[in-house]
């Protein structure tokens, strides 16, 4: 660390010592070569029989020379030409070459010349135009335009206008930024007539994906704007746009990204890349690490982020030294809505219908605020009764006597969302904002089947459970921006996200004993994510034009589960009536209420100096960045439990009925005495944790050629976690403490070959880590109440270490149509791995297997039909497929309960295939998609004691999505989801273990945008 720090000061130290030489008085000329209307690679420049340089890929060449008249020669093929040149302090001079049959024509525009060149406004026109990029509709500041066979010129503004006086006629002009590919326009027609302002577009060049993750997430723009920044991406990397997901109708990130190349998803919320789980996937939002407010893990559950709030998802396949060492399958940068560049204001109104839902739902008693998502009181704690004090006195028997089922009377409220946004301009300052706020009602039906069998295949255990749920999601957005000239930006986002689900659900069957039972569960849980972000960016013309970009972040992450209530009735089999199990025998199977509270804390700060430099006369620029992030997280996790117990009489000794509803008898008991609350919390069920990670990295850019770049990178990496256990009511108890410190150095590379300026080849190589999560280092045990297991954590565990190898061919074939194929290997080092341990009752913990292997393939097409028949424009097929295989070996873990010592990883799909045909008609404002997944069987439980694996069965969905413009400003959008009716089975061997109908959902959505 001591070592970093030094070169980071000497470096520093270095750069202002030579900026503050180097500030000497002069410009810049910049060279344009055009051959017809394409550009023109390989012309040399030299002035003074010296040699400066060649143009490169984009027909381009410039450098900075001191003030003054220089002759500069140009080369090409044998054809030469001097041309003087005047170049003024800060200024840019032009040299626009045109090669007609080997003969150069050359027009050079110096700012002097210009100015007098000039011609008089007596009968001119004004010709107006807007130039944005391609890539993200963001105004392009600064970009010289000229016009074919005029000596006249114009420099775009801050909104990237412009205006130049011109006779009556038409033009051709041609566009020039160092940043963006030259390009000509095609002929423009200048009449007295009014008119709009033309808009014209240029593509970046050398376009770097991290610009687009940190200060430019604007992406919500056509499918060549995502094409153009895979293309340019340094990583293997695949995007995800607005329109994209406007297109497939999906409501949150999660549903969005099982769109994507090797991506599956599990449970609804939680993304495997490439079949790795989750442990090996990260996400950040707008470039910065976010909290978890699931206590079990420590990714955020993606289902937490609806559509609405974002312009685009990228997830990074290969690993690049800015970010995180934490990466194994890959990362996932959900970039939040753009900046506008003037006022606009949007709304939308939906509905949902789910086709499993009955007429008569079921719910239970709430609060007056339980449409907002917001327990009201309803459900808290008694009295003076917290989550952090002894259960003691009268408060403890005086819990809300809430658990009768009743029907649900009430419709859901039609989802809403609102955004407004505008791009203000004073003097030399720009300013920009934009707001969003949202809210969504869902009310869904569920029903699921489930099985468990004795080791000699009968059945043991046997059930039916319907759920009812409500889903409350709402959110807010808000972005401040700020820029004075073109070389300083400071950005401000807030981000505000809640998920509550309110679940009645009822399950009956029989258990291990061959009773029937009726288990009733009340659950609510809401979910909170926030997150302000500050971040800038600043160039540095008189400092090599040097870049600086820091940042800091602060996010929190809630999960508040108040009084979640479950009871059994088992049913008399001489009667055949139910009876509150708790009559005959008090126990958590009886009745059990819980509390859980969590709050997840992150800080995260750092910087980054990028320099562009060029080696000897070439005329590309190379680059190198050195850079520093630190990352506090904090986590506190507690859990309070209440059961029953026998009070002064027994219940069968009361007036009370044990087939009584719940409600009668606990309110007949409390008056009798017969039963009463008691704290039923255990020593483990509380604890806090912290990691703190400390980094550096150094990452570079190397220009090989003009068709080769070569990345390499390192980074370095402290990282400290550290998970105390606590028993909450013992005060002479020693606290548990586990703690894990590593320090890695991880280096990184990759490179892109330009086969031809459509077709490329990608590889690359990293070495990155995976830790454990903060609960897993503990050596205590708690109940996972999703999986119904108890779980231990290891104190022992290590990190494991994986090496990533990538390798992808592009093609890129047409504006829109692409195909791509790739491979990919990942080698892992003491893979962390679940195990159970124990036969009576055995307990699931962790360890650190051997090693394991991934191995993969993923190709994707995307074209559109009409090349193949003129008849089908409008139509699109896209189609995307990954094979993977993977094994992990547990041979060094000695422990006899698992069933297979090899395996594939949990959770890893063989293949996964989706596929999307679309139509749209531009001047009808019509759009139809049909939306196609399939995911292959993979591990959902691991076996154990000779029982075979539980497989996740394969599941075909297929979703139609049609939208169509009534007007200019507004649209009509409906949807259909699982239009097959799958239902998801789980399977051990031939045996059906689990079958989930999920049934299909309709949408409708009336929006518009003013």
């Amino acid at each position: 660390m001591k070592i970093f720090k030094a070169l980071g000061r000497l470096g520093i130290l270095t750069v202002l010592f030579f900026g503050v030489l180097c500030f000497a008085e002069g410009g810049e000329v910049s060279i344009l070569v055009y051959r017809g209307s394409k550009p023109a690679v390989g012309f040399s420049v030299s002035e003074g029989g010296k040699a400066l340089g060649q143009t490169d890929a984009n027909g381009y060449f410039s450098k900075s020379m001191a003030s003054g008249v220089h002759t500069l020669t140009l080369e090409f093929k044998g054809s030469v030409k001097d041309v003087p040149v005047e170049v003024s302090e800060g200024e840019n001079s032009q040299i626009i070459v045109n090669i007609l049959n080997e003969d150069l024509q050359v027009e050079s525009f110096s700012p002097e010349r210009i100015a007098e060149d000039l011609p008089e406004n007596g009968n001119l026109i004004p010709l107006k135009g807007v130039l944005k990029s391609s890539v993200d509709q963001s105004p392009i500041a600064g970009a010289r335009v000229f016009v074919k066979g005029k000596s006249v010129s114009a420099t775009t503004n801050g909104k990237g206008e412009f205006e130049i006086p011109l006779p009556e006629g038409e033009y051709e002009l041609s566009f020039l930024h160092s940043k963006f590919t030259t390009k000509t326009s095609d002929k423009i027609q200048v009449s007295s007539k009014e008119s709009a302002p033309s808009k014209f577009s240029m593509n970046p060049s050398g376009l770097e994906l991290e610009d687009y993750l940190v200060l430019s997430p604007r992406m919500s723009g056509s499918v060549e704007a995502l094409i153009e920044v895979r293309k340019n991406s340094a990583n293997v990397a695949d995007v995800i746009s607005a329109e994209k997901i406007s297109k497939t109708g999906d409501s949150d990130a999660a549903a969005s990204l099982r769109r994507v190349t090797g991506l599956t998803l599990v449970d609804g919320k939680f993304v495997y890349i490439r079949g790795l789980g989750e442990r090996y996937s990260s996400t950040l939002y707008n470039g910065v690490s976010l909290p978890s407010p699931d206590p079990s893990r420590r990714v955020v559950p993606l289902d937490l982020f609806p559509t609405s709030i974002l312009d685009s998802l990228v997830i990074q396949k290969s690993y690049s030294p800015e970010n995180s060492a934490e990466f194994g399958g890959g990362s996932i940068f959900l970039q939040s809505r753009s900046f506008p560049e003037e006022f606009f204001f949007s709304s939308s109104v939906g509905t949902k219908f789910h086709s499993l839902n009955s007429d008569t739902p079921l719910t239970y008693s709430g609060g007056s605020t339980d449409w907002l998502g917001v327990d009201d009181g309803t459900r808290g704690l008694p009295g003076d009764l917290t989550m952090d004090s002894p259960s003691t006195g009268d408060s403890l028997q005086k819990f809300k006597n809430i658990h009768n089922l009743k029907d649900r009377s009430k419709t859901a409220i039609p989802s809403l969302q609102l955004a407004l946004g505008d791009g203000l301009k004073r003097g030399a300052l720009k300013g920009s904002y934009v707001a969003s706020l949202m809210y969504g009602d869902d009310y869904k039906e569920s029903i699921e089947e489930s099985h468990k069998y004795l080791s000699t295949g009968k059945e043991s255990e046997g059930y039916d459970r319907n759920r009812y749920q409500r889903t409350i999601k709402t959110g807010g957005l808000l972005g401040l921006g700020l820029g004075w000239t073109k070389n300083h930006q400071l950005k401000f986002d807030y981000l505000l996200v809640r998920n509550t689900t309110n679940e009645a659900s009822v399950k009956t069957g029989f258990n291990y004993e061959q009773e029937q039972i009726r288990d009733t569960y009340l659950e609510w849980t809401e979910r909170q994510l926030q997150n302000g972000l500050l971040q800038g960016e600043h160039r540095i013309p008189r400092l090599f034009n040097s870049k600086i970009k820091w940042h800091v972040s602060r996010s929190e992450a809630k999960r508040y589960e108040p009084d979640r209530r479950s009871y059994r009735y088992r049913k008399n089999p001489d009667t055949g009536d139910y009876e509150f199990f708790g009559f005959e025998e008090v126990t958590s199977e009886a009745y059990q209420r819980r509390y859980t509270k969590l709050a997840d804390n992150v800080v995260d700060y750092g910087s980054e100096w990028m320099l562009p430099f060029k080696l000897w006369s070439s005329p590309v620029y190379n680059e190198i960045s050195v850079g520093f992030n630190q990352v506090y997280k904090n986590r506190n996790s507690q859990i309070r439990r209440y059961g029953l117990a026998e009070g002064t009489t027994k219940p069968s000794e009361s007036s009370a009925k044990s087939t009584d509803d719940l409600e009668t008898i606990m309110r007949t008991c409390q008056e009798e005495s017969c039963l009463r609350f008691q704290d039923d919390t255990r020593s483990t069920d509380n604890y806090f944790a912290n990691h703190h990670i400390q980094s550096y990295y150094m990452n570079t850019k190397w220009a090989l050629t003009p068709s080769v770049n070569l990345h390499l990178g390192v980074r370095q990496e402290h990282s400290v976690q550290e998970v105390t256990s606590f028993a909450l009511f013992t005060a002479d108890a020693t606290p548990t403490v586990s703690q894990l410190k590593t320090w890695d150095t991880l280096p990184a590379a990759s490179a892109t070959w330009k086969l031809t300026e459509k077709m490329q080849l990608r590889a690359a190589y990293s070495e990155t880590v995976s830790r454990p999560d903060l609960k897993e280092l503990s050596n205590t045990i708690w109940r996972d109440d999703e999986k119904g297991y108890d779980v231990k954590g290891e104190p022992n565990l290590k990190e494991a270490v994986i090496n990533n190898y990538d390798f992808r061919w592009e093609w890129y074939f047409d504006r829109k149509d692409n195909v791509s194929a790739g491979v990919f290997y990942k080698k892992f080092r003491n893979p962390i791995e679940s195990i159970f341990n124990g036969k009576s009752d055995p307990v699931l913990t962790f360890s650190n297997a051997e090693e394991a292997n991934n191995l993969g393939f993923e190709f994707e097409w995307s074209q559109s039909l009409d090349s193949f028949y003129s008849r089908l424009n409008g139509f699109r097929f896209g189609a995307n497929y990954s094979y993977i295989q993977s094994e992990v070996k547990l041979d060094n873990l000695n422990q006899s309960v698992l069933t297979s010592k090899e395996r594939p990883l949990q959770g890893q799909s063989p293949y996964v295939v989706n596929g999307i045909l679309e139509y749209e008609k531009e001047n009808w404002g019509t759009s139809t998609s049909l939306v196609y997944n399939i995911f292959g069987p993979r591990i959902s439980e691991v076996g154990t004691y000779e029982f075979e694996d539980i497989y996740e069965n394969e599941f075909h969905q297929l979703d139609l999505v049609a939208q169509q413009k009534l007007s200019k400003n507004v649209a009509v959008k409906f949807g259909v989801q699982n239009l097959l009716n799958e239902t998801s089975k789980f399977t051990q061997g031939e045996k059906l273990i689990r079958e989930i109908q999920k049934g299909q959902t309709y949408s409708a959505q009336l929006s518009g945008r003013f």
